[in-house]
């Protein structure tokens, strides 16, 4: 687990303080990923600004009632469609690395567990917290379409976040604070699948793109806000904005 200590490095580039996002000038996104036989999920005859054509998402006011979330300030800039654009408060957060050699869905649910028993407990000093949401699964990407390395996080109460409860020793875990940051994010609910969850991440992309803006292309994020048994479902997927060169 030593390489997760300093992860992720990019969580300590700096992003634009203010609401004035402006296109960062660079190597155009559309040529960052040259692996042969890479290809976007978007349909052409399909305008990425539109919103999702999956069901609506469930409202997050009525979600973040029922369990603890990272608070976000939303941030207007003009000429944008198709996403949001938001500003998360710096936070407290517990993570472990996926196995992804047991497929995402087996990977994401043993991490899954395991991030539960230290929220109920399993932990040095044995806390046993609220229950928060997100689950957010961070992607380190190979190529545009597969992923190199992933991880699991979950938010940490905010009553926890000075002096967050040690994870026990020898559990893959670690404890990460996150600056401020802004994320591109897209949403949508009904039931999920690897499928919709790439073709949402490639409208992000592609409207993000089409806004003249830049990302951290190499980094995903999905956040789920649902189980599967809820009658209403939120997802998300989100890309970090690329930090300012000046």
């Amino acid at each position: 687990m030593e390489k997760l200590v300093d992860y992720p490095g990019k969580f300590e580039r700096i992003v634009p303080k203010s609401g004035d996002i402006k296109p960062i000038p660079g190597r155009s996104p559309s040529k960052q990923y040259k692996q042969k036989g890479a290809e976007e999920d978007v349909p052409v005859d399909v305008d990425p600004c539109l919103l999702s054509d999956l069901p609506a998402a469930a409202p997050m006011e009525v979600l973040c009632e029922e369990a603890e979330c990272p608070q976000y300030q939303e941030i207007e800039v003009e000429g944008t469609c198709g996403f949001e654009l938001r500003r998360y408060n710096k936070g407290m957060w517990v993570m472990t690395e996926m196995n992804l050699k047991k497929g995402i869905p087996g990977a994401f649910t043993e991490a899954s567990d395991m991030l539960e028993k230290y929220m109920n407990g399993d932990n040095v000093e044995s806390v046993k917290m609220e229950s928060t949401k997100p689950a957010t699964v961070i992607f380190i990407m190979k190529d545009q379409n597969t992923p190199k390395t992933a991880y699991l996080s979950q938010y940490l109460p905010l009553a926890q976040h000075d002096n967050p409860p040690q994870p026990t020793e020898g559990k893959p875990l670690i404890l990460k604070k996150n600056p401020e940051l802004n994320f591109y994010v897209r949403s949508f609910g009904g039931s999920s699948s690897i499928h919709q969850f790439r073709r949402e991440f490639a409208m992000l992309a592609a409207a993000i793109k089409k806004a003249g803006l830049n990302a951290v292309w190499s980094m995903r994020f999905f956040h789920e806000y649902s189980d599967k048994a809820d009658e209403a479902q939120r997802h998300e997927v989100g890309l970090m904005v690329a930090p300012s060169e000046s």
